[in-house]
């Protein structure tokens, strides 16, 4: 949600009002105005509900600032903020001079913000108050830079993929807070500009203190999104026991099956684990290995209940007129398009919602991972294995791990991830997702 408040704050002051401004911070952090625009990822819109939190913010400084009679640019609060800037960069893993570059662009916008709003607003508050609205407001701005690099490290593999999408409502959201075209402009080629550092060549000292995961959140048991929208699975449970072990800092990076190869060669992350199987196909790919396997499964198809009589084996499914469906870019659809002959095949974007599709009549089958298939059937009783335990193929899950400062990383995981195999610690999570390893 991206929030807007700049044109609306000065009809509605009401002077001499106590600890006004302070009201118009908690105003701004708290009220809905503009929705990005659906087709923008999550941690895209999120990054640009942050940066017009931040400018929504402009207004307060600026009549506190006023009534301090202070001038609206610093140069040297900008210089801590720009060396501040420098720090938070490398913590992050990102390239220091484009997030040195967004960060003066964003500064540019705020300057500019401020003064317009000290044009149309005479301030309303007295010198107590205004420095205790200063104080409180830059505690907001500060929470807002924090969301905003939270949100950069899952935001810059997306970037290339929905560039204009994200301009759009990035400059849909500044031009709300009254941001100049030029200002707007100015900030969006500055974030499309932003990137990961290069890795070093000192094994796992490349990771510089944040180990990134790649994962879809779109794949129970392994990686799934709670109804709060928090990752949860098996994976997501590995990623964090395995980054508390090393003592790494753990940073969410989403990718999607049709991106993922991409996103991993691309540098987006450090590893992925969302359920992935190792195939020849991602093992060839250069800069990467697998881990050692900690799941055996296989493809499997999956029916309503009532069609049980009607598919009793593969060759009754793959028949004209059967309604098959399949999710996207992963090794579902390259099974679907290589064993299905005569059956229609019917591509469903979502992962989340494909199992509706056949619990509501909307196509017949879909071939799946077994532990996927005995996870649905346990949920909806509508849905049942087709073929019992059956597998038609045989499966590994492992993580793909990134290898671009040698096998320092795949090394010390594969050795973890045997330790938690021989501990039951796997077995365990799976256990508490509600399927067997």
């Amino acid at each position: 949600m991206i929030f807007t408040r700049v044109k609306a704050w000065p009809g509605r002051r009401r002077r001499g009002c106590p600890g006004g401004a302070l009201l118009w911070v908690l105003l701004a952090l708290g009220t809905p105005a503009l929705k990005a625009e659906p087709a923008l990822a999550p941690a895209l819109e999120r990054f640009v509900e942050a940066t017009a939190q931040r400018a929504a913010l402009m207004g307060p400084v600026a009549e506190a600032k006023a009534v301090l009679g202070l001038a609206i640019q610093d140069p040297a609060q900008e210089a801590r903020v720009l060396a501040r800037a420098e720090r938070e960069a490398r913590t992050k893993g990102l390239a220091v001079a484009p997030y040195r570059r967004f960060v003066d662009a964003q500064m540019a916008l705020a300057r500019g913000l401020q003064s317009r709003w000290r044009s149309v607003a005479p301030p309303g508050m007295d010198s107590g108050e205004a420095r205790a609205a200063l104080g409180a407001v830059r505690r907001a701005i500060a929470a807002t830079t924090a969301a905003q690099l939270d949100a950069l490290v899952q935001t810059l593999p997306l970037l290339p993929r929905q560039q204009d999408a994200f301009l759009g409502a990035l400059n849909a959201a500044l031009a709300a807070q009254g941001a100049s075209s030029e200002e707007r402009a100015a900030l969006g080629a500055a974030a499309l500009a932003l990137r990961f550092a290069p890795a070093s060549q000192d094994g796992l000292a490349a990771l510089g203190g944040t180990l990134r995961v790649g994962t879809t959140g779109d794949y129970a048991p392994f990686s799934y999104r709670a109804s709060d929208g928090a990752l949860q699975g098996v994976d997501i449970d590995l990623a964090e026991a395995f980054a508390e072990a090393l003592g790494l800092r753990l940073a969410w990076v989403e990718t999607s099956w049709p991106t993922l190869t991409q996103d991993l060669q691309a540098g987006a992350f450090d590893l992925a684990l969302s359920g992935i199987s190792r195939t020849l196909a991602r093992a060839r790919r250069s800069g990467s290995r697998f881990s050692l396997p900690y799941h055996v499964g296989g493809k499997t198809p999956i029916i309503r209940c009532a069609d049980q009589a009607r598919f009793p084996s593969w060759a009754a499914i793959d028949q004209p007129g059967v309604r098959a469906v399949v999710n996207p870019g992963g090794t579902n659809e390259a099974f679907a398009r290589a064993r299905y002959t005569q059956a229609g095949l019917r591509v469903h974007p979502d992962n989340r919602t494909i199992f509706q599709e056949i619990a509501e009549g909307r196509a017949d089958v879909m071939v799946t991972d077994l532990i996927e298939v005995k996870l649905w059937a346990g949920r909806d009783p509508r849905l049942c294995p087709a073929l019992g335990d059956t597998r038609l193929t045989y499966a590994e899950k492992g993580a793909w791990i990134a290898t671009p400062s040698g096998d320092a990383l795949a090394e010390v995981f594969d050795l973890w991830l045997t330790q938690q195999l021989g501990s039951g610690f796997v077995a365990e999570r799976f256990a508490a997702h509600g399927v067997g390893p």
